[in-house]
């Protein structure tokens, strides 16, 4: 892995019985596309049906990414998964909007939030 500045973005994915959590970490800028991407294809080589992106630690979200969170999102949809995102801080939950990429359903205010809400789900679906 190349070294990254303290502030650049991060991600890290934790995988285990069809869930996925991505949790994305500092600034979210246009010149952190090719990083997303990279997040987007480890994603999607995980096997899941339950995909939780935790936006919490993101300090700043640019426009200019806004189209490959909605491929990522996209993908994700495509295989079916249940999509949750949660600890958005207000100014980008408000960009997000605009953008027309957030499904109400799908925001929720913390990780354990999301986590709770997909179980829940999936124990109805049983």
């Amino acid at each position: 892995m190349a070294q990254q500045a303290p502030f650049d973005f991060q991600y890290f994915i934790s995988e285990k019985n069809g869930f996925v959590v991505a949790s994305l970490v500092g600034l979210l800028e246009g010149t952190s596309a090719e990083r997303f991407d990279e997040l987007t294809q480890d994603v999607l080589k995980a096997n899941f049906s339950r995909l939780v992106i935790n936006l919490r630690d993101v300090s700043a979200f640019s426009s200019d990414l806004i189209p490959h969170f909605a491929k990522l999102q996209k993908h994700a949809r495509e295989k079916n998964a249940e999509i949750r995102i949660c600890g958005l801080k207000p100014d980008i939950k408000e960009r997000l909007n605009r953008a027309g990429i957030l499904r109400p359903h799908e925001i929720t205010e913390n990780l354990q939030t999301a986590l709770q809400s997909m179980v829940g789900n999936f124990k109805r679906a049983v």
